[in-house]
């Protein structure tokens, strides 16, 4: 729409020069007008008298103004007339700006013109935005041109603003020409706006009060410079829309420039500056509610509405020469920028009887200063941000050669983070299966115990048994010498007894050497060391997975002549009892495990190799690490090899590993015979 009427603006001024010679340029009737209050009657044609009789009646009086005259008892009817200039246009009109509200249009008795009721009615008051154009005949020359005009609020009167006559080629540019400096203000205010308005949503890490509140009221005393060109009104129709915009703007824009100056001020006035504010946007619903619903036009409020501005200014001008004493520039300069801004404003407010708008030369006026304002804020801002630019520069050479130093530290750190984990880890994996196996030593223990008990009374009695048997067969020979088929009998139901005996202690031996492997196998919280035959723990740990293995695998021991040596044997057993139970899983079903042991070089080499599927070569590397398993889901829990790992440390050994896919998995372990010296060794260092 502001570039709809810029064009038109241009236009108006570039095709006046080619306008018909004929015609005067349109002349602006300020002159001659004369009023009357009430209203005529009417004769039998229904024209009112007071057209052409008592023409020079007392009762019109002369008048230098046509707007919110004083009317006597609240009259609604008011009654206009001037005497149009003998000059000569084609196709003549009579432009009509804004009334208060409805009118007719007499070219001396004969009606020329007709808009609205001449009653009350609500929705009247749009229609003070509505702009009347009066076609006049060819013979207007010389001629009286009434008007007869109806108002709700006696108050809002008259023609507000200019009346012009003249060509109707000529008028709607001359109209653009004439608004040119209204409209060129209202569009550079609302262009200043918005773009102060869009550079706050770019402000994410600030609180941009001062620039919205200055945004907000560049773009609505814009809006209330647009909403008064009469070229505006007379291209779109929308009395509604540029009532309620007008009005709006009156009370946006003293609020947001109030707001504003809250924000350059400081400190001082500023809680009774921000309540002011306030106030007026607390009283824009409330005078909007009262308009809409009838009770109190906005119109009718223009007397308490200047009156708040006038104390938006005094307040503005008393906090800001407070602020200015103080010492601060930026207020010194809003300072005069509002004392001219209001000063010119409130010269068209209350009147102006030259007729001259000085408001648009204030707004502009106003618009530089903060402008100065702006670019000296800028000024500043760019010199420090020079300063803060080199102090940037050193702290970001500085910040390289610390971010240096923590990369390092990182690298450090991460490598010491991964180790101290991975010990975390072990230990937690060795906790939990040493808590393991000690319980299940307590368990082996208490049932070799409890078997133990049984077991030597069977054997106890059952040696007496044989020893009777032995007895009895003795005295039977001696007294049976005779009768020897009785006697062969006899003998050879003792030979059976005997028999069952011999199996009775031979079994019970086997029980005897399985509760004592039990109870071998059961010292796994021992922490001192031990000097032990390591072929022994294999035994006790071979006992302990009998029954897992018996059925389904062949157990091949190749124990060779090797030493007794120093050595934790509950935690070497835990190890042994790990590698064998792996053996037997990767195994699955039938197959065979090899042990081997042997001495070789100071050193005790145990090896324990299966028939399993094999480990592939590129898993190798993993199968020491906490967590990590080749076994399937809930079979294994990648603990057993790690703990077995660092048993093997703790005793200054070593554990290795030979696979492949196919042909089975070799584990050997490697004890040093001289444990106990190499521990005081460590000690010492």
């Amino acid at each position: 729409m502001a570039l709809i009427l810029s064009l038109l603006a241009v236009t108006a001024c570039s095709i006046r020069p080619y306008l018909s010679e004929a015609n005067a340029p349109p002349r602006l009737l300020t002159e001659g007008w004369q009023t009357r209050w009430g209203d005529s009657p009417l004769d039998g044609e229904g024209i009112p008298v007071w057209t052409y009789q008592d023409l020079q009646s007392p009762e019109w009086t002369p008048v230098s103004r046509i707007v919110n005259l004083s009317p006597p008892n609240a009259e609604r009817f008011h009654w206009l007339r001037i005497r149009l200039p003998g000059e000569y246009w084609s196709d003549p009109i009579v432009f009509l700006p804004r009334t208060f509200l409805h009118i007719q249009v007499y070219l001396d008795n004969r009606l020329l013109y007709n808009y609205g009721e001449m009653k009350p009615d609500h929705s009247n008051r749009f229609d003070s935005f509505v702009s009347h154009r009066i076609f006049l005949p060819p013979d207007y020359q010389d001629k009286t041109l009434f008007i007869r005009m109806f108002t709700d609020v006696p108050r809002l009167n008259g023609i507000e603003g200019i009346v012009f006559l003249g060509a109707r080629e000529s008028l709607l540019p001359h109209l653009a020409q004439n608004d040119l400096g209204t409209f060129t203000t209202g569009v550079f205010c609302m262009l200043i706006g918005f773009f102060v308005l869009l550079t706050c949503l770019d402000r994410k890490n600030r609180k941009p009060y001062a620039a919205l509140s200055f945004g907000t009221f560049a773009v609505f005393g814009g809006l209330a410079y647009l909403v008064r060109t009469y070229t505006l009104t007379w291209i779109v129709y929308a009395p509604a829309f540029w009532y309620y915009a007008l009005f709006s703007s009156y009370f946006l824009f003293p609020a947001a420039l109030v707001a504003f100056a809250e924000q350059i001020i400081g400190p001082g006035y500023r809680h009774f500056i921000r309540r002011l504010w306030q106030f007026h946007l607390i009283a824009l619903p409330i005078v909007l509610g009262l308009d809409i619903s009838g009770i109190v036009l906005i119109p009718q409020l223009f007397g308490p509405m200047r009156l708040l501005w006038a104390l938006d200014t005094l307040t503005l001008l008393t906090a800001g020469l407070l602020a200015a004493i103080k010492g601060k520039y930026e207020a010194r300069v809003m300072l005069l920028g509002i004392g001219i801004f209001s000063a010119l404003s409130l010269h068209d407010m209350f009147g102006a009887p030259t007729g001259v708008w000085l408001m648009p030369a204030g707004t502009f006026i106003f618009i530089l200063l903060m402008g100065y304002i702006l670019y000296r804020q800028f000024t500043e801002n760019s010199r420090r941000l020079q300063v803060y630019s080199r102090e940037l520069e050193e702290k970001s050479h500085r910040l390289e050669e610390a971010k240096a130093e923590l990369e390092e530290y990182s690298r450090t750190l991460e490598h010491k983070v991964e180790e101290r984990t991975r010990e975390v880890r072990e230990k937690q994996a060795q906790l939990i299966q040493s808590s393991k196996m000690a319980s299940l030593g307590s368990l082996v223990a208490g049932v070799a115990h409890e078997i133990n008990t049984p077991v030597g009374a069977i054997s106890s009695m059952n040696d007496t048994l044989m020893r009777a048997v032995e007895k009895l067969k003795n005295d039977l020979e001696s007294c049976l010498a005779e009768n020897r088929d009785e006697k062969a009998g006899i003998l050879s139901s003792l030979q059976v007894v005997d028999d069952a005996n011999k199996v009775i202690a031979s079994g019970t031996d086997r029980v005897i050497e399985i509760v004592k492997r039990l109870r071998s196998f059961a010292r796994l919280d021992e922490a001192e060391l031990k000097c032990v035959d390591i072929n022994d723990g294999l035994e006790d740990t071979l006992t302990i997975i009998h029954h897992e293995i018996k059925h389904n695998i062949t157990v091949h021991k190749d124990y060779g002549g090797i030493p007794r040596i120093s050595c934790y044997p509950g935690r070497l057993n835990q190890v042994f009892l790990n590698l064998l139970i792996n053996a037997k899983q990767a195994i699955g079903g039938k197959g065979e495990i090899f042990i081997t042991t042997y001495a070789r070089d100071g050193r005790v080499f145990v090896e324990i190799k299966d028939s399993g599927e094999g480990i592939p070569q590129e898993k190798l590397d993993r199968i020491f690490d906490p967590g990590y398993t080749t076994k399937g889901v809930g079979v294994g829990t990648g603990l057993g090899l790690s703990i077995c790992y660092q048993i093997i440390q703790d005793h200054r050994g070593e554990i290795k590993v030979e696979s492949e896919p196919g042909q089975g998995t070799t584990f050997t372990v490697i004890l040093p015979t001289d444990l106990e010296k190499r521990l005081e060794a460590s000690e010492q260092d």
